[in-house]
């Protein structure tokens, strides 16, 4: 019997919600059951399920990666004999010729995104490899102010030269600023504005991030005043 979904028994790894079919719901009476669908090679014999007889229920895996996910998993098919006794041998016949897969992983937390473009390429230049394909998965909590789309994913994909692909893999968190709420008193009102600029700019790469949000304290009262001179000033300081 040949079919493709999941079905419920132990050995698969999936959580519960995740198979389609309980194992008792397959039709009795097959030597050999033949499932599509899951990734992960395996065999099972079929009085281990519960199932009559005294072949096997397979799940022999794609012949080619198709997912990441799926890099580690031996890539191949089953011959399978039956013979005229019901006796039944499955041999597996390993694949050479799949794709390589370079996977790997890196945390950037806390680095601007500067900073983890350049992390991550440095790594893809190491693990570079004719004809593979790079997954580098990329994790972390990027400071306060600081975007995702500020990581450099074209920077990163031109890093190899030998590689057939680099496929950056984004699972980074934005952090959100802290300690916003507002208390009454003017001097704190400024004190917590200048520690939200300080770490936005941080998250940002800008050198000298105290200097820009001092200024951008002071730039406050004179452009809600539509003081032209003083915004010049404090503009002008920036950069003499």
């Amino acid at each position: 019997m040949a079919f493709h979904f999941a079905v419920a028994v132990p050995g698969l790894g999936l959580p519960r919600h995740a198979a389609e079919v309980d194992v008792g719901a397959l039709p009795q009476g097959f030597d050999y059951y033949a499932g599509g669908h899951i990734h992960k090679p395996i065999v099972m014999a079929l009085e281990e399920l519960g199932l009559s007889g005294v072949g096997y229920l397979a799940y022999s895996g794609p012949l080619e990666t198709v997912s990441y996910r799926d890099a580690r998993f031996e890539k191949g098919f089953n011959l399978v004999r039956v013979s005229a006794d019901k006796e039944v041998e499955v041999e597996r016949i390993r694949l050479e010729s799949p794709r390589k897969f370079v996977v790997f992983e890196e945390d950037i937390s806390g680095l601007s995104p500067a900073e983890a473009t350049r992390r991550v390429a440095e790594r893809v230049e190491a693990v570079d490899e004719r004809g593979a394909v790079i997954i580098p998965i990329i994790r972390g909590r990027l400071p306060p102010g600081a975007l995702r789309s500020e990581i450099d994913l074209s920077a990163i994909r031109s890093a190899s030269e030998l590689a057939l692909t680099v496929r950056p893999v984004l699972k980074v968190e934005e952090a959100g600023i802290s300690g916003l709420a507002l208390p009454s008193e003017r001097a704190d009102i400024r004190q917590r504005a200048y520690r939200y600029f300080v770490e936005l700019f941080k998250g940002k790469g800008v050198e000298e991030p105290e200097k820009l949000a001092e200024a951008a304290i002071e730039l406050i009262e004179p452009l809600m005043a539509e003081d032209e001179e003083s915004v010049k000033k404090i503009l002008e300081g920036l950069v003499l």
